[in-house]
C-alpha cells in the first residue's frame, strides 16, 4: 500500500514546479517572454524541480547529486538541457535522435562533481 503522506508531498513538490512553469508560460503567451530570461525565474524553477526530485523514492546516492553542490557542472547541465527546451518550444517539435543524447548529458553534468572537486572537497 503506498504511503499517502509520501503521495501528498510529493504532489505538492509537483504542483509548487508546475506553478512556476505556468508562470513561464504564461508569460510566454502574453508576449512578454521575459520570465525565460530572468535568473529568478530560473532559480525558482531549478529549487522546486530539486525538492520533488529529493522527495521521489530515488536511491540516496542518485538524491545526494542531486544536491547541486557542483555549481559548473550543474549550470553546464542545465543549460544543455534548457537549450533543447527551447528548440522544443520554438519549433514545436521533438528529435529524438538529437534531443535525448543532449538531454542525457545535461542529465549527467547535472549529477557529475566539478574537475576541482575530489571525494567531497575543494582542491
Amino acid at each position: 500500500m503506498k504511503n499517502p503522506l509520501r503521495l501528498m508531498k510529493i504532489y505538492q513538490k509537483a504542483a509548487a514546479a508546475l506553478d512556476v512553469l505556468d508562470d513561464g508560460q504564461r508569460d510566454w503567451d502574453n508576449g512578454t517572454r521575459e520570465a525565460y530570461l530572468t535568473s529568478g525565474w530560473w532559480e525558482r524553477l531549478l529549487t522546486t524541480l530539486r525538492s520533488l526530485a529529493l522527495a521521489l523514492p530515488l536511491p540516496m546516492h542518485l538524491q545526494e547529486s542531486l544536491m547541486m553542490k557542483s555549481w559548473k557542472t550543474t549550470l553546464a547541465g542545465v543549460a544543455a538541457i534548457m537549450s533543447i527546451v527551447t528548440k522544443i518550444v520554438t519549433t514545436g517539435a521533438i528529435d529524438w535522435q538529437t534531443d535525448a543524447p543532449a538531454i542525457m548529458a545535461g542529465i549527467g553534468l547535472i549529477a557529475a562533481k566539478d574537475g576541482n572537486v575530489t571525494g567531497g572537497t575543494t582542491r
